[in-house]
This record gives C-alpha cells, structure tokens and sequence, in this order.
C-alpha cells in the first residue's frame, strides 16, 4: 500500500475549508486516514473480511471510482479525483484471476513450524513509502498432488520479467525499489 497515494499537482489555486492551497501544489491522497476512518470501517484496524461482503460495496473498482459520491468507493487503491489509473479494470481482473488460483491451489494456515497456531499482527508493517506487511509465519501447502503438479508445469513455463525470474526476486530487490520510491516521494 502507499499511505500517501502518488502526488498531483493543483493546476490553479483552490480554497478548501478556508484555506487556499496555490496553483502548483503537490497534494497527496492520504490513503491510510482514508482506509482507516472509523466513520466508513467500524473497528478499521480489525482484520474483518466481512465488512466487504455487507452488499455496501456492489460495485467494481472501477464502476465505484466514477461514483460522485466518495461513500459509494470501496477503496481508493487506484487513485481519487479526475485521474485514476488506466489501467483499472486490467488490474482488476488480474488480481480477481491471481487470488483465485492461489485460494484454489493451496491451503494456508498461520501456524509456526511445529504446526500450531500463531496470531499474526495484521497492522505491523515494515518499510517506508510503500508500506508492506511485516514477515509472518505461514504454512502454505498445495492443496493435494495434482494441484502440485500443475504448479510446477506453470513454473517451469515462467520467464524473465524486469526484476529478473519470477523466483529470483529477493528482499534486497524489493528494499532496493521501497528505497527509490521514498527517495522521490518521501517517508510514510
């Protein structure tokens, strides 16, 4: 998550709540009081699934970022205002497709190595722009052998993508980009 959205700049001056904010300022989305306002999630730092399926959320992603009506936006993920991103109904779908096929090909459970339950602290995160969550122990297993083998047949049909193989990306690599995106946009 990037607590602090991408900037934008004003293109002229504009008064909000009495105060004015100039023609070229950088205004940020401020997506963490967003996410985590009590008003819109009762209990926001609760890890309660859901309080999406209530039927207060009956839009797609992009459906509720051209409501008028900020109430009616499950999240604000791609953006807020006149410019969200493009390519939303892509990522959408993308991330429906990628969820699916990994609630479908294994089991996870959050237990430690001996098999037995562990509470996770769902809002410890680590890093700095881009705000990910802090390492946790998990057991994900394939959900049986045949789904296994599908897994390694997609696997072995994988390629190079920038940050090198799909298996290749370490934690060096993805401190190296959560460094670059606080150098341009600062901290949390």
């Amino acid at each position: 998550m990037a607590p602090g959205c991408f900037p934008h700049t004003t293109s002229k001056d504009n008064i909000y709540k009495d105060y004015l904010i100039p023609a070229g300022t950088e205004v940020f989305a401020n997506h963490y009081s967003m996410y985590f306002d009590a008003q819109r999630h009762p209990n926001p730092h609760n890890f309660e699934p859901e309080r999406w399926m209530n039927g207060n959320w009956e839009f797609s992603a992009a459906e509720a970022a051209a409501q008028k009506d900020p109430t009616k936006r499950d999240h604000f993920a791609y953006g807020v205002g006149r410019r969200i991103c493009p390519g939303i109904h892509v990522a959408e779908t993308t991330l429906f497709l990628l969820v699916s096929r990994v609630l479908w090909m294994f089991n996870i459970r959050k237990v430690d190595e001996m098999g037995r339950e562990i509470d996770v602290d769902v809002n410890a995160y680590a890093g700095g722009g881009l705000a990910k969550p802090s390492p946790f122990k998990a057991r994900i297993v394939p959900r049986s052998e045949s789904h296994a083998e599908i897994l390694r047949q997609d696997w072995s049909q994988c390629t190079t993508v920038i940050l090198g193989t799909l298996g290749d990306v370490d934690q060096k690599q993805m401190d190296d980009l959560d460094r670059i995106y606080t150098d341009i946009y600062g901290s949390k």
